[in-house]
């Protein structure tokens, strides 16, 4: 026998038979199997029947790959034969290396054997399948498996017995008794039970929790009847049963929570007494219910929250009960008695039997029917689905759904349950109805309207915004969206494809859904489509020659960007002119005035027919029937409401129309002359020093889904993390040649790969002059081609004219460019750099787009792939396990948007490429997308080899070069000056005021027109506390111990448990009392953190048996890889919202943060704790990541957008005192101020937040000095490691240092903390389960384990334990885990405690009674210092309040406007009036910004900007008034201060009255409701209430009841106090306007008049320099501490990333 074995790494796999030849292995002797895997193990296990054998022998193969040299010893394989079984054990190793040892074990049965006793299987990590079962019978088959699959198909057994966890159980089972159970993942099974052979009735217990239940059980040839229990939580429950005549009663129990139960019993033929329930809570019961024919039955449907429909046959005879709260009870059907007939309450009899069913719920519906029954399944000789017979049988009466056709039902792939999805047809019209079961609050509807162009003049877009504008059953503008609002939404919205167009809403809960979408579809199939409408939305000439209108201020601002023209261009060289993808879609600036609103009007009679359309519903518990319902009694689908062009237009051909017969064989990409295709685009910037490459391929057909996931999983290989192969390749290298690398694979009918680099560097030789407009038309302009010749003409000579004078050049580097002082000084920095190798200098004058360099390097990664595959066999299949729950994890965090891109490439696949309509739409193909992955993770290693050569390595590809241009911006401008005067040339004088007298009667034409009579048909508001929600449950868990709990730098933790499918944990640790000198290493340290080498130390026993520490050293790839594999998702940030130079709120908090599967929750909390600790910096990552990030900067700079939030952060933020101050630095009086009201959340001391050390302000010189210094390897670096470690040491500081370190800073300490999600019952404690050990514990004992390992070995101890220094002669200053010549160390047990109690560090005398204070130091409410504006100053030197930029890189303007705004109160002392002034400044805010309302009306619907909005952020204390894609700054800001003025003059005609503020009120409710709408927006609403000092979900969910009692005087009272700021310039406001190039004068000029005194600036002018950085060694330094002014106030809330209203 083989007793052991041994692997060794990369080895093919070894296949082991077991047994071997000196044993003879007779099925019939030896019937019993058992498998038992122990140890750190994972892989597979098959069960195969059928097989042949040529020595008869039953055989065990067990393939094994090792992947770890340290592991191989630890390999034991052993058999054994006793009392008729065959033991087989693989026996893994348990050290730290976890799921190091993958198996595939194959049990193999001949033909001959058809019976065996038992099979047993304990195994972790290991699925379990099987194949050819039909014909093998089993006594006894059980397994006991963890984390794997159980997928068997035709079982056949008398006892089955399947138990796993953490995943799903499906297939066919045959047995007289099941037993299914698992956790955290679906049962899907058939069950037939037969007679079991202990002559007992036969039991089928199903149990799972957080995922669905489908059990589909027939047991009509058993006559003992049946027991059946089906349990799930949190999760949706389909059970089919059938039952047969019986002797004896059956019991049938379904119970859930918080999920649907569909409950489907044919039990008409039984003859005997029958029991059944299903209950549930929070969710919806539909029973369907075939009773016994003259025997009792006792039934209960039960839920609370959740509707309960009952359908029985009229074979019930006796007693009902139908009862609701706050809902309507209906009984319908023959012979009843009623004794109780209320709305609510219906209580009676059928007939005279001594039935018993108790129908009830709370806050919904119940409702019973009785119907006549069928025929029964058990007499059918077709088998048939319990679930449709009982539907069928139970649909008797004439409804809605008549109209419909069911045309097929699918499930989409979920990360614990899937996803039922229906499809319905319209009988008339053939339009299609995808609805969509999505568990939660949300409910969203998208109406797909495939539509194609044929030029670029933007016809589906402008048709999608006029939409909106009015319908003709609904006309009044405004109409819509007031309606969307009072559903529970915040609006209607749309977005334009290249092949489609899609019509949004969402809504909170089901019943807004079925008032809106009606009226939605109304405005989609009949818009007014009126002249006026096209002058305002589309385009226009105003009275002054100047080109307006929103579709055409949106693209001015677009088509000039970077990643717009990348887009096109790759477009217009994969496809051919006669395919829609050529075009831009949206519309180019030069083609939109050549539009008509009559083309309009003709394309949507030619796009928008019914047939055409399909609408995909999605949400909790859908009722199609009354959508249904609704679209009927409003004719919405029937001829009646249709116009006679509407009747007289027939379909579209859309075949014809994408006309794709001719493939590409006309685009650039299939020129038979090159397999490389490229082309050069200029794009306006205000600098010259990165550009980006795009590669394009022709993709698979849409239909081919294995090659495009196969597609997918390959370039995750290639690119997902810093340690694939192209990151490796052009990233991550000493001189980066890109910053980024991004792979799609663009969904078209006919799909395109494409390959993206962006922050590409723009390398010239030293001393060459930089290209100065040097693009030719054909070069710079995508567009240039498709247009005819007269255009192209045109446009060459407006951009003759435009060209740049001497003035032009010597403004450039004034908008943060590089100037030529920093050009000589980065010359003489390069002349310093004596240790530079020739390599580099060779590799840094490489022009990156030379022509074919860049391709060059692209076909080497792939070539090297190709010819030499992967390193390590195993490694695709953590890819693909890696890939799959990446699914998952996007499905949780939007189940919404995954449904729909699901479904949509299937339904865009139908209406071009089916030529047959009258064939079923095949919608769901991607459904089996699980399936296809499992199928690709057997390939074998040369699949993907040859994926890559036939895709990738060997077909044409296309490339195109974008090259930034900083005079660009200037010569566009120009352009549009000329056109500019052209037309004001072209109209007169005389023609301008008709013009302006057109668009003045336009904008009056399109105002909101809400009348009384209309307003009075609105629905009422619904209470958004009815709308379902997910699970949230929380706690507070203290961890303060007398001992360990001052090893950590936080002591309380908060639990949240909700639906989730993953673990996740955020530690957010203090950094107030961190040392100045490091906060400006906090983006390194950030960015570097998950991307370094890591020295892990470990215990081993010695051979003297004393403890030793060995370490592990990883190199960052390998910590990349691990990472990859162990976690879902990881975050190292400087605050909440962090967007590398910037964050949304407390920078005064280092966030680390990670999710990953429940069953990885320990090895979780492992890993990022030992990253966060064991980190090595190394002079080579820094080098490589700084130069990432100054690359970053570069491109940062170039959008408006993003600088807008980076002044205005930068305008608002104090400097700290040590950094150098610019007359644009803000300073402020360091004395702490009195608060405004007393229960202010207010620290009573300011907090210093990080905003100015991570600023691209202050970063982007200080990375560019880092980089200096490696690369000249000066007597910096060592310093610079330091202070990368000395971070790493500050956050690991127990609470006591952290106090007493912010008291010696003069800081103000704040607490640390953490917060664990988890899904519901995981862990113990007030939340009971089973699945793991208490979380917080886990937490909190690797925290302490890990911790002991770091003081052990880091320079911090050991400077604390002389003896065990001089014994190892180490230096204090440098960690162990650092030194490289020495991998172990031998530390006694004795001498380890010692030298952990030494760590803590004495205490001086003068911080002794801030350490006392510490057990008064917590984190909720968080300390929190608010917003204050600087008085005016007269002083000429003071910081200016209002600043003006010009930057070449953008085509149109933004501006802010911020003024103080605080009205965040502590929940315990707030005042009612309080808590009303927050939600009254919120929902004036909403009432103002909304779609429709009163800035829309005015600024976007007049064309002067494309969006507009007034916001407040809460934690920041700030309002803002912000512009985007303004085409006239001017007019847009005076239209606002109109609005601002008119509130005190003309309250109800600006605001409005009762009607407005409660449809307001509705939108604020819908965003309240998404808020927690999914796991991961659960885990941060609670977050946020925990830091404003809510202490419970109860108490902060108690307190949006604010939000209804609003009224008039609470919004006038917060107007006066917040909103009139606005009206003086002078005092409390800070502007910022950023423009193109040269501004007129007028500007400054108008904006004076409102107090606002523009001093015009460049980016540079913001730069922030510390008076202390890189501090020569020969300096001399004064000993003093650096102290901050103690009154930094938060940041701007208009970071890059998204703010929240905390």
């Amino acid at each position: 026998m083989l007793a052991n074995f041994v692997g060794a790494i990369h080895q093919p796999s070894i296949a082991i038979r077991v047994p071997g030849d000196d044993t003879a292995f007779v099925p019939g002797d030896f019937p019993k199997i058992d498998f038992i895997a122990k140890g750190k193990v994972q892989g597979k296990l098959r069960l195969i029947h059928g097989t042949d054998d040529d020595s008869g022998l039953g055989m065990v193969s067990i393939r094994v790959w090792i992947t770890k040299e340290n592991d191989k010893d630890g390999v034991a394989i052993s058999t054994r034969f006793s009392n008729k079984t065959l033991s087989v054990v693989l026996d893994g190793p348990t050290a730290f290396s976890a799921l190091n040892i993958y198996h595939e074990t194959t049990i193999q049965l001949p033909r001959s054997v058809n019976y065996m006793q038992s099979l047993s299987l304990v195994a972790p990590n290991t699925s379990f399948s099987g194949e050819n079962l039909e014909n093998l019978l089993w006594d006894n088959v059980r397994c006991s498996l963890t984390n794997s699959t159980i997928a068997l198909q035709a079982l056949h057994a008398d006892h089955l017995n399947l138990h796993t966890s953490n995943a799903g159980i499906s297939g066919e089972f045959e047995a007289g008794h099941v037993e299914l159970v698992t956790s955290n993942a679906s049962i899907s099974t058939k069950l037939r039970v037969h007679e079991a052979q202990d002559g007992k009735q036969s039991k089928v217990a199903a149990k799972t929790s957080n995922a669905a239940l489908n059990l589909h059980v027939d047991a009509s040839s058993t006559a003992q009847g049946l027991s059946m229990e089906s349990t799930t939580k949190n999760a949706k429950m389909i059970v089919g049963v059938l039952l047969g005549r019986s002797n004896r009663p059956s019991y049938i129990h379904n119970t859930s929570s918080n999920g649907k139960i569909e409950f489907n019993m044919d039990a008409s033929q039984t003859g005997q007494p029958l029991e059944a329930y299903a209950k549930t809570s929070n969710a919806t019961v539909v029973a369907s219910i075939m009773v016994p024919q003259s025997q009792p039955f006792k039934g209960t449907l039960q839920s609370s929250n959740g509707t309960v429909t009952g359908n029985l046959t009229e074979a019930f005879q006796g007693r009902f009960d139908v009862s609701t709260s706050n809902g309507s009870a209906i009984v319908e059907g023959t012979d009843l008695s009623f004794d109780t007939d209320k709305k609510n309450n219906k209580h009676g009899t059928r007939g005279r039997g001594h039935s018993n069913l108790t129908v009830s719920t709370s806050n919904a519906s119940a409702s019973l029917r009785f119907y006549p029954a069928g025929e029964s399944l058990a007499e059918s000789s077709t088998p048939v689905d319990v679930k449709e017979k009982s539907h069928s049988n139970s649909h008797s009466l004439t409804s809605p759904m008549d109209h419909f056709l069911l045309e097929s039902e699918v499930s989409l792939p979920g990360p614990s349950q899937p996803t039922p999805v229906t499809v319905y047809k319209h009988r008339t019209t053939s339009m299609r109805f995808v609805f969509v079961d999505i568990a939660g609050p949300q409910a969203t509807a998208t109406i797909i309207v495939p539509t194609v162009v044929k030029d670029s003049r933007g016809l589906p877009h402008t048709l999608e915004h006029l939409v909106f504008c009015g319908s003709k059953n609904y006309p009044n503008r405004g109409y819509l969206d007031s309606l969307a609002n009072r559903c529970l939404s915040t609006g209607t919205n749309a977005y334009t494809t290249e092949d489609y167009t899609g019509y949004t809403i969402a809504t909170a809960g089901r019943d807004g859904m079925a008032e809106i979408l009606p009226v939605f579809l109304d405005h989609v199939l009949h818009p007014t489509l009126r002249d006026d409408q096209y002058v305002t939305e589309v385009y226009h000439v105003d009275g002054e020659g100047k080109q307006q209108g929103v579709v055409f201020s949106e693209m001015a601002s677009r088509e000039n960007s970077e990643a717009d023209l990348l887009d096109l261009g790759l477009r217009r060289l994969l496809y051919p002119k006669s395919q829609t993808y050529y075009y831009e879609c949206g519309g180019l600036t030069a083609e939109i005035p050549k539009m008509t609103n009559d083309d309009i009007r003709a394309y949507h009679q030619k796009f928008y027919h019914p047939s055409n359309m399909t609408i995909v519903v999605a949400g909790d518990g859908l009722q199609p029937e009354r959508i249904f319902d609704t679209l009927i009694q409003q004719k919405i689908l029937t001829g009646d409401n249709q116009t006679d062009a509407d009747q007289a237009a027939a379909a579209v051909d859309l075949i014809a129309e994408m006309d794709l017969s001719k493939g590409r064989e006309d685009a650039p990409i299939m020129s038979k002359e090159t397999k490389l295709t490229t082309r050069t685009i200029h794009f306006p910037s205000a600098d010259e020093d990165v550009g980006s490459i795009g590669y394009g391929w022709v993709g698979p057909s849409t239909f081919d889904i294995k090659t495009m996931v196969a597609l997918d999983i390959l370039f995750r290989f290639l690119h997902e993390t810093s340690a694939s192969p192209f990151p490796q390749a052009f990233v991550e290298r000493r001189n980066p040649i890109a910053s980024h690398v991004d792979f799609d694979v663009k969904g078209c009918m006919d799909t395109s790969l494409l390959l993206l680099f962006s922050g590409v560097p723009m390398r010239k030789k030293k001393g060459s002059k930089k290209e100065k407009n040097g693009s030719k038309a054909d070069q710079n302009d995508p567009a240039s081609g498709d247009e005819d010749k007269e255009e192209e003409e045109d446009d060459e000579d407006e951009g003759s004219e435009g060209e740049v004078d001497s003035e032009d050049e010597e403004e450039e580097g004034d908008d943060g460019s590089q100037c030529e002082d920093e050009d000589e000084e980065e010359e003489d920095m390069s002349d310093n750099e004596s240790t530079k190798s020739d390599d580099d200098d060779a590799e840094e004058a490489q022009d990156l787009f030379e022509p074919g360099y860049y391709h060059k390097q692209v076909l080497t990664v792939f070539r090297d792939f190709v010819e030499n595959g992967l390193s390590d066999p195993t490694e695709m299949s953590r890819i693909i396990a890696r890939h799959r729950t990446k699914i998952n994890e996007s499905i949780e965090d939007d189940p919404h948007e995954a449904a729909t891109s699901y479904l949509v490439p299937d339904i865009l696949a139908y209406a071009y490429l089916e030529k047959d309509k009258s064939n079923p739409a095949s919608i769901g193909t991607r459904s089996n997308i699980f399936t296809i992955i499992d199928d690709l993770e057997t390939k074998e290693p040369q699949f993907w080899r040859d994926l890559a050569r036939e895709w990738l390595l060997e077909p044409s590809m296309v490339e195109v070069c974008m090259i930034p241009d900083s005079q660009l911006g200037k010569t566009i401008k120009a352009t549009v000056s000329l056109k500019h005067k052209a037309l004001v040339d072209s109209f007169g004088t005389e023609g301008l005021l008709k013009q302006a007298t057109m668009v003045t009667e336009a904008v009056e034409a399109n105002k909101v027109n809400m009348t009384p009579e209309i307003i009075a048909t609105m629905p009422a508001i619904p209470d958004a506390s009815k709308v379902p929600t997910i699970p949230i449950q929380s706690e507070y868990v203290s961890i303060r111990q007398e001992k360990q709990g001052e090893s950590r730098p936080f002591e309380l933790v908060q639990v949240v448990q909700t639906n989730t499918f993953f673990t996740h944990v955020k530690l957010c640790l203090p950094l107030t009392h961190l040392d100045e000198d490091l906060r400006p290493y906090l983006v390194l340290f950030q960015e570097l953190v998950f991307q370094s080498s890591c020295a892990i130390p470990k215990y081993v026993t010695g051979e003297d048996n004393a403890e030793e520490i060995v370490f592990e050293h990883l190199d960052y790839q390998a910590v990349v890889t691990l990472v990859s594999n162990t976690l879902v998702s990881h975050e190292a940030a400087v605050g909440f919202g962090n967007d590398i130079f910037a964050c949304s709120w407390l920078s005064e908090l280092f966030v680390l943060a990670c999710s990953a599967e429940r069953s990885k929750y320990k090895e979780q909390c492992q890993l990022l704790l030992r990253i966060l600790m064991f980190t090595v910096f190394s002079e080579d990552r820094i080098l490589t990541v700084a130069k990432n990030l100054v690359t970053q900067t570069m491109e940062l700079k170039r959008d408006g957008a993003d600088m807008l939030a980076m002044v205005s952060t930068r305008m608002t933020t104090p400097v700290r005192g040590y950094e150098l101050s610019t007359k644009y630095c803000r300073k402020t009086n360091t004395s702490p101020m009195p608060k405004a009201h007393p229960a202010q959340l207010e620290s009573p001391t300011p907090i210093l937040g990080n905003d100015m050390a991570i600023s691209v302000f202050r970063q982007e010189k200080f990375l560019k000095r880092v980089i200096q210094e490696l690369k000249q390897k000066s007597d910096q670096v060592p310093k610079i490691l330091a202070k990368l470690e000395r971070i790493k040491q500050a956050l690991l500081q127990s609470i006591s240092d952290v106090v007493a370190n912010s008291k010696r800073n003069e800081n103000t300490p704040v607490a640390g903390f953490a917060q664990l999600g988890v899904p519901i019952g995981f862990g113990i404690g007030s939340f009971a389960g089973t699945e793991s050990d208490n979380p917080v514990k886990t937490l909190t004992d690797v925290w302490d384990e890990e911790y002991a390992l770091y003081v052990a070995t880091s320079g911090l101890a050991l400077r604390q334990s002389a003896n065990l220094l001089n014994s190892k002669k180490r230096k204090p200053s440098e960690p162990f885990h650092q030194q490289q010549d020495q991998p172990s160390i031998r530390i006694l047990k004795e001498e380890l405690e010692a030298t952990i109690k030494a760590s803590h560090l004495t205490l001086e005398d003068e911080v002794k009674e801030a350490v006392s204070r510490q057990a008064e130091l917590k984190p909720f409410p968080f300390p929190r210092t608010p917003y204050r504006p600087l008085a005016r100053s007269t002083d000429k030197d003071a910081a200016p309040s209002s600043v003006l930029i010009p930057l070449k890189s953008i085509t149109s303007s933004y501006l802010v406007s911020i003024v103080p705004c605080d009205i965040v109160y502590h929940p315990e002392s707030a005042t009612e009036e309080n808590h009303l002034d927050q939600f009254a400044t919120v929902l004036l805010c909403e009432i103002l910004s909304r779609s429709e309302g009163p800035l829309y009306s005015a600024i976007r619907g007049q064309g002067y900007a494309y969006g507009c909005s007034i916001s407040v952020y809460l934690w920041t204390a700030q309002m803002a008034f912000e512009i985007r894609d303004a085409m006239d700054p001017i007019k847009a800001y005076d239209a606002f201060l109109d609005i601002i003025r008119l509130m005190e003059t003309d309250w109800e005609a600006t605001v409005g009255g009762q009607f407005e503020i409660e449809t307001a009120m509705a939108s604020q409710a819908y965003q309240t409701c998404m808020e927690r709408a999914t796991a991961g927006g659960a885990l941060s609403w609670v977050l946020r209430g925990a830091v404003r000092g809510y202490s419970s979900v109860e108490e902060l969910t108690k307190s949006y009841h604010y939000l209804y009692k609003v009224g008039v005087e609470d919004l006038k009272r917060v107007y006066n106090k917040y909103f009139k700021q606005f009206l003086n310039g002078r005092e409390g406001l800070t502007t910022v306007l950023l423009t193109p190039p040269s501004p007129p004068e007028e500007i400054k000029t108008h904006f004076a008049k409102y107090g606002i005194d523009f001093k015009e600036a460049s980016l540079q002018d913001f730069e922030i320099e510390p008076t202390y950085d890189f501090v020569s060694s020969t300096s001399t330094v004064s000993s003093s501490r650096l102290i901050s002014p103690a009154d930094t106030t938060p940041a701007s809330p208009l970071s890059s990333s998204t703010s929240s209203l905390i």
